[in-house]
């Protein structure tokens, strides 16, 4: 009797370590992918930014963006290296470049084509940034 007490009293710490380890390989799996989808939205504003566009048109924000196209450049290596603080603090430049010389682009509201406008972006990184705050900090709290 004494010995399938002490069996049991010294499984159930091990089923419930397993349990968190578990999920623990969850959480950091859905982090890999709101990862990838904050640099994705890093590499879809470059591509609406950049001087020329798919059909080879030269794009409107050529002129506002051509003193600053460090900008561009650095939201590139961001991308590259998978920075996301990189990635965030040139959406978030970019962005506020465009919104002092164009603020119909900037409208949190899509277009009229139904794409996302420039201001869009940021704004979405900051819902997307917000909610992977959230999801590390109750994991924590649940585990501990």
């Amino acid at each position: 009797m004494v010995n399938s007490i002490y069996y049991t009293f010294s499984t159930i710490p091990q089923v419930l370590a397993g349990a968190v380890a578990l999920f623990g390989v969850f959480v950091l799996y859905k982090i890999q992918v709101i990862n990838s989808q904050l640099i994705g939205l890093g590499d879809a504003l470059l591509r609406e930014v950049s001087p020329i566009n798919d059909k080879g048109r030269i794009r409107k924000y050529k002129k506002i963006l051509k003193s600053n196209f460090i900008y561009i450049e650095r939201l590139q290596k961001a991308i590259y290296r998978k920075d996301i603080i990189g990635v965030k603090r040139w959406i978030y430049s970019i962005v506020d470049e465009v919104q002092k010389f164009d603020s119909t682009k900037t409208d949190v509201n899509l277009n009229n084509h139904g794409k996302r406008t420039v201001g869009n972006y940021k704004k979405q990184f900051e819902l997307i940034d917000k909610f992977k705050k959230g999801l590390i900090i109750t994991t924590i709290c649940a585990i501990t």
